[in-house]
């Protein structure tokens, strides 16, 4: 009777510590999604930001509020469309942009990785850049190398500085990431399947050093972003910062082209600051 009763409180205990371990883990879990996406570890300086929306309720599945977030702007997109156009008018008639804004990071181990709290989207200022068919050299982009096994779908990152002013100017330059930000045109002047030339206007460039970028594809808003300490000011309470993310990936999501586009490159060689950008010749 002894062994059965000391095998049945034996038994108790390592149910109850298994159980206690699948809460731990899962409480694990969401702690460190929270962590990634709200409390990064970024000394801020900047004032608060006054927060418009209404505080939402507490997300308990961000990949799910993600995904039907998507949704929802793909659905919307063409009203938003014409929404924006109104607001900020259009630049449709203009079809040469000029570069205004270089950059890349080079790989910096663990805090080239989102899980780290030093990891940042942001990419540093440079006066010039090289590509090749690989990408930006001495950039790194951890999910393209890692998950896509260094596609050159995405060796580049083109943004346009017309987004700075529908988002309200909640970001820096250089903070989405891009490689590239054009100055001169819209976000919508970049097509899918279409090949743009960059040029130096000055002809010291000859046609065979002409870089030649076809757009694969628009950039999708990805939770890391609010990783920026521009969105998580460590200065606003946490339900506010959880509103202010929300709020900047819907903004991002509202059409194609706010976020940016990534482009293959046909025609490698080195991009310059006020280098031209146009649609190439066929």
């Amino acid at each position: 009777m002894r062994t059965i009763n000391r095998v049945f409180i034996i038994s108790s205990i390592f149910i109850h510590v298994a159980a206690f371990s699948n809460n731990f883990l899962e409480e694990q879990r969401n702690y460190i999604k929270c962590r990634t996406v709200l409390s990064a570890s970024v000394n801020s300086n900047e004032p608060s930001y006054s927060i418009s929306e209404t505080t939402r309720p507490v997300i308990k599945n961000w990949e799910s509020w993600w995904h039907e977030m998507l949704h929802t702007a793909n659905i919307n997109k063409e009203r938003n469309r014409k929404k924006l156009l109104t607001i900020y008018g259009t630049k449709k008639d203009y079809i040469v942009g000029t570069i205004i804004r270089c950059a890349a990071r080079s790989y910096r181990g663990d805090a080239s990785t989102p899980s780290s709290v030093a990891y940042t989207t942001r990419k540093d200022n440079m006066p010039q850049i090289s590509v090749s068919t690989s990408g930006v050299i001495g950039d790194y982009n951890h999910y393209r190398t890692v998950a896509l096994s260094s596609t050159h779908d995405r060796a580049v990152s083109i943004l346009t500085d017309d987004v700075h002013k529908i988002l309200n100017n909640m970001i820096q330059p250089g903070d989405l990431g891009e490689n590239i930000l054009v100055s001169g045109v819209a976000y919508d002047f970049f097509k899918v399947g279409s090949r743009y030339s960059i040029r130096n206007d000055s002809g010291g460039r000859s046609f065979n050093q002409e870089v030649i970028l076809e757009i694969t594809e628009a950039i999708v808003p990805c939770m890391n972003l609010c990783k920026l300490s521009s969105i998580n000011n460590m200065d606003i309470v946490p339900e506010a910062r959880v509103s202010r993310c929300q709020s900047f990936l819907e903004k991002l999501a509202m059409d194609d082209g706010i976020r940016g586009w990534y482009a293959k490159v046909i025609g490698s060689g080195t991009i310059y600051l006020g280098d031209k950008i146009e649609l190439a010749l066929a």
